[in-house]
């Protein structure tokens, strides 16, 4: 008897860890190293939402190198959140996460900080805050790629360090650009 129970036991340990899953992405935490699945998909939306509104007021407003970088942060965070949204498609943590509809209020005084920005300034903020905006995605890309639950996020935030890491050498470039001009 004991013997068909253990084996009950373990050919349902599977579904109980899946069964579980949910409520271990159900939690919101800022904190890159102890992110949850959830937590981490609505971060890295968030992030893309924000790079991706800033980087067409760039376009708008920037000098000709920010103008640039702008247009490359569009591209490089569309292509990011559809990434994101395909793999969440097909995971546990996809039923639980949307793009968010609006900025939260971080990234939205930021982004009310570039609508007020003089074109003598509209640069220096918009590299200031590119540079605040992606080392925090590198921390929380990094965070998640060591601590992560959900395999496939893990794939995807380990796919994105390099990219992130990229986006934040280009912005030493462009500083220097607009410093030179």
């Amino acid at each position: 008897m004991k013997k068909v129970l253990f084996a009950a036991v373990l050919a349902l340990a599977p579904l109980a860890a899946v069964a579980q899953q949910p409520n271990m992405v159900g939690t919101t935490n800022a904190d890159p190293l102890a992110q949850s699945g959830r937590s981490f998909a609505q971060a890295v939306y968030m992030n893309d939402k924000f790079e991706i509104l800033a980087g067409r007021m760039a376009v708008e407003k920037g000098s000709p190198a920010v103008r640039d970088f702008g247009r490359d942060m569009i591209a490089a965070h569309t292509e990011s959140s559809e990434d994101l949204k395909a793999i969440l498609g097909h995971n546990v943590v996809g039923g639980r996460v949307t793009p968010p509809p609006v900025l939260d209020p971080r990234h939205m005084s930021m982004y009310h900080e570039l609508e007020a920005a003089g074109s003598r300034t509209f640069d220096r903020i918009y590299l200031a805050q590119q540079r605040a905006v992606h080392e925090d995605a590198l921390d929380t890309m990094q965070g998640y790629v060591e601590n992560g639950r959900v395999q496939d996020l893990q794939d995807f935030a380990h796919h994105m360090v390099p990219v992130v890491q990229d986006h934040i050498a280009m912005l030493r470039n462009v500083r220097d650009e607009v410093a030179a001009n």
